[in-house]
């Protein structure tokens, strides 16, 4: 039997599924990057929140690092089982990396889908939380400082407005509300945010922390979405790469 056009068939989709595990591992690098800049790099959304909402988000971060590493391990067999397609254990590794991406397409669907389905309640639950917090500004320097310091490096001001400070603390409004700190409008607004509401961020902390999440919870889904596409993709290739050679093998012997 003439194998010639299949087996350039073969040797094509072998190309076709070492690129495609390479796009896999380079979006389990994004991936993995995603869950180290939550857990480090945005660690002032945090210390506005309480220990619950502390643990949650840790805990996605964690998850994220994890299945990041996990994706790239598994593209690198993908890629290895390819490019040794000709032999039994590369067809053995093809058929093994077909089985893991097919629960990772389950997995990462369910955590698309979740995401956004939790989207709205994640919200409601960190708003609630710095909400607490806020409260305890009055009572705890540590969380009073990180107030300050969240209200100034991301421009915003109180969990509403500058206005959260009088109405549920009976505060004068911190310098860190200010849109030019040190100025005389400045130093006015702190105890007449009224009159000199211009001299202050118009925004309040708690539109910062939910655009923030919809844009995390956002990326979640659409990676976890086109992770699992282009893996359905891997999965079909990599079985019939695997077991075309089987049958190729079969029919020369006889």
């Amino acid at each position: 039997m003439d194998f010639s056009f299949l087996l350039c068939c073969r040797r094509f989709l072998q190309c076709i599924l070492v690129a495609v595990n390479v796009l896999v591992g380079l979006f389990g690098v994004g991936v993995l990057i995603v869950g180290v800049v939550t857990r480090v790099g945005d660690s002032m959304y945090f210390d506005i929140s309480n220990d619950q909402t502390d643990r949650g988000i840790l805990m996605i971060s964690s998850l994220l690092i994890t299945l990041g590493t996990f994706v790239v391990v598994v593209a690198g067999v993908g890629a290895i089982g390819a490019v040794f397609a000709s032999m039994l254990c590369g067809r053995v590794l093809l058929c093994m990396y077909a089985t893991v991406l097919s629960f990772l397409v389950v997995c990462e669907l369910a955590a698309g889908i979740t995401a956004s389905i939790k989207r709205k309640e994640v919200e409601g639950a960190f708003q609630h939380a710095i909400n607490d917090t806020f409260i305890h500004t009055s009572v705890d320097d540590i969380v009073y400082i990180s107030w300050n310091n969240f209200q100034e490096k991301f421009s915003c001001c109180g969990v509403k407005s500058y206005a959260d400070w009088a109405q549920s603390l009976n505060s004068t409004v911190p310098t860190s509300c200010c849109r030019a700190q040190g100025s005389s409008a400045c130093r006015n607004a702190t105890t007449e945010p009224a009159q000199y509401s211009g001299a202050l961020w118009s925004r309040g902390c708690s539109d910062v922390v939910v655009t923030w999440l919809k844009s995390s919870l956002g990326g979640i889904a659409g990676v976890s979405i086109v992770f699992a596409l282009m893996q359905v993709v891997g999965v079909l290739v990599s079985c019939f790469v695997a077991i075309y050679k089987g049958t190729e093998h079969k029919y020369q012997v006889v």
